[in-house]
């Protein structure tokens, strides 16, 4: 059987934490040239990438229900805007309870500083948002004109960009974070963060679910019971969720739990099959509110709203570009929050370790959320979309 991917990220945190100090400087410094060398990778990898889902993404439609998939592009959108700002709402309110920053700047003096031996030759040659930007205006002219061998090659280069970040990403993932994480151990820096972050989690899981709530509250138009028996009715797709770290391994369990309860099943089952690695709530809540942890832990202030907005608005658009990998989601959003807020590769290591350890939940709340949005676009759409008899 294989070890699911958290709880391989917790005993290399458990191990690090306990084993770490006594480990030689030249054998951190081995380890952590390594995860340096997978993460400057990775930067030179994911334009590409980025421009390959971004495009396979809108040519999966066709100019015929252009009307129909704008309206519902735009409440992805708006959706995902809401949840990313309400994140930054919470954590304003809270973050004073989390981190005290004046305590940890000032903890932030490493004894003693690893370097990486060398690094990678070739640098970045596209940025990531040039990529996105170009990836939806690809995505938007063959979505017009309709040439059907550029659309197939889109579609098979981003089947073929999943298999090869499922087969190569995935499994150097613990070895990427094994590094990062005997730095900072012998830097004195890993033991004050686990403190920082146990904190952090419950503060994610209590906004994960008084949004979720909200959402089947609204959708119950007010009526508390009915929105928890709605709810209820999907709790089979979120355990599936929980357990596989997968929206895409839970999508048959929640169309069948969508069946039970919409009253217009193929177009519900449109907007899922449309959204269900697009729209996703949970990460709208466990990247920013992580991301803002970390970065206020390293010294940065907290954000500005402006600062925020900024991050906000290519971190949505990312999520068009998603993976549908173990922690897709957070490697995708890596090179915004190095772009945006300053992110460094020890501040990237230790956000992909936080997020894989949270993924349950995150993808829990993501197909929890999607249900309910679903259902809501149903009777958004169902005056213009009706069943086929």
């Amino acid at each position: 059987m294989r070890i699911k991917l958290p709880f391989i990220i917790i005993a290399i945190l458990v191990g690090v934490y306990f084993f770490g100090n006594g480990v030689d400087a030249s054998v951190v410094t081995f380890f952590y040239t390594i995860s340096s060398l997978i993460k400057e990778a990775l930067v030179l990898v994911l334009p590409i990438v980025i421009f390959i889902f971004m495009t396979a993404f809108l040519v999966e439609f066709n100019s015929g229900v252009i009307l129909f998939v704008t309206g519902l592009i735009g409440c992805i959108i708006a959706s995902n805007t809401l949840v990313t700002f309400y994140s930054y709402g919470m954590f304003s309110l809270l973050h004073p309870l989390v981190i005290d920053t004046t305590h940890h700047t000032l903890n932030l003096t490493a004894t003693t500083v690893i370097k990486p031996m060398f690094g990678l030759p070739i640098k970045m040659i596209v940025d990531n948002n040039i990529a996105l930007l170009s990836g939806l205006a690809m995505g938007l002219l063959l979505t017009f004109f309709q040439n059907q061998r550029m659309i197939l090659g889109f579609k098979k280069a981003r089947e073929t960009s999943v298999r090869i970040l499922r087969k190569t990403l995935t499994p150097i993932i613990p070895l990427f974070i094994f590094g990062f994480m005997l730095k900072l151990q012998k830097e004195d820096l890993l033991e004050q963060m686990i403190v920082v972050y146990s904190k952090v989690f419950i503060v994610i899981l209590i906004t994960m679910i008084l949004y979720i709530t909200a959402m089947y509250t609204l959708l119950a138009k007010g009526n508390i019971v009915k929105a928890f028996k709605t709810m209820q009715a999907f709790f089979p797709a979120a355990i599936t969720a929980f357990s596989t770290m997968s929206s895409m391994a839970a999508y048959p369990v929640t169309l069948e739990c969508a069946q039970k309860i919409s009253k217009n099943f193929r177009l519900t089952q449109g907007i899922l099959t449309s959204t269900v690695n697009i729209h996703l709530m949970g990460v709208g809540i466990a990247i920013p509110i992580m991301a803002m942890t970390v970065m206020m832990y390293f010294g940065h202030p907290f954000p500005s709203l402006w600062t925020y907005s900024v991050f906000a608005f290519f971190l949505i658009f990312a999520k068009f570009t998603v993976a549908a990998i173990p922690g897709g989601s957070v490697v995708i959003a890596i090179p915004i929050l190095h772009d945006h807020l300053g992110f460094t590769p020890e501040m990237s290591a230790l956000m992909m370790s936080l997020y894989v350890l949270v993924d349950p939940f995150s993808t829990t709340t993501n197909v929890l959320g999607n249900g309910a949005f679903s259902l809501m676009m149903t009777k958004l759409f169902s005056p213009l979309v009706k069943p086929k008899s």
